[in-house]
């Protein structure tokens, strides 16, 4: 089940490997807005359109607790099964 979870959320996201990257660093950054722009080195709106741009390609809003709560499930179960980002295939 942990593979489909994986594949169903992360899959959308690696053909775009920047917002991988956004999410990322967003939860690395404890969801601050302000932090997560400094390290991307982004402007904040154009870390407010990933932001959205994620929602719409998820279903998920990074922003939203239990949507939050998925998506780094997802990542870290990314990292335990296949240990590197860029490894999940699709079936």
């Amino acid at each position: 089940w942990q593979d489909n979870f994986v594949r169903r959320l992360l899959m959308k996201l690696l053909s775009e490997e920047y917002l991988l990257e956004t999410v990322e660093v967003f939860f690395d950054k404890n969801m601050s807005l302000t932090q997560t722009s400094k390290q991307l080195r982004i402007d904040r709106n154009t870390l407010l359109y990933r932001l959205d741009k994620i929602k719409k390609v998820t279903g998920l809003d990074p922003r939203k607790f239990n949507d939050a709560m998925e998506l780094k499930v997802a990542l870290i179960l990314n990292k335990v099964l296949y240990l590197d980002k860029t490894t999940v295939t699709s079936v």
